[in-house]
Parts: C-alpha cells; sequence; structure tokens
C-alpha cells in the first residue's frame, strides 16, 4: 500500500516529552498516531469503502460492473 506524509505542526515541549514517555513504555510516537489514524478511519470511513480499501490492498479490486455483480 503506497504511503501519505502527515505534516502537523505541535508545541515542541510536549512532542520532546511525549516521545520520551512513550519510549520508556516501548512504543514511539508513529506507532501510536497510526493506531490513531486507524480509530478514526474506523470511526468515520463507511465500512463499504473500508472494505474495497481493503481488498485493493490485498490486490483484488473488480474492475467491472459484471465482475461487481457476480461477487456481490
Amino acid at each position: 500500500m503506497k504511503k501519505a506524509t502527515i505534516n502537523i505542526s505541535y508545541d515542541e515541549e510536549k512532542l520532546n516529552a511525549m516521545k520520551l514517555y512513550l519510549e520508556q513504555k516501548g512504543t514511539c510516537l508513529d506507532n501510536e498516531v497510526i493506531k490513531m489514524l486507524d480509530t478514526l478511519f474506523n470511526k468515520n470511513v463507511p465500512s463499504g469503502v473500508r472494505d474495497f480499501i481493503s481488498m485493493k490492498s490485498e490486490g483484488y479490486a473488480p474492475t467491472s460492473k459484471k465482475e461487481i455483480k457476480n461477487n456481490g
């Protein structure tokens, strides 16, 4: 799956403290942000769209209406 980059601004002192304490817990900011984004995705994107994206990332996406009817 192709990855995108997200850039946000955040208070530097808070960010450094968060990184420090996440590291002590054996994780990192990237992993925690990805978990939060996945939660937002699952909460806000309809299940049919999530299923389609999942199928697409697994290498299968129906390419014609006929193929969609046969599978759905």
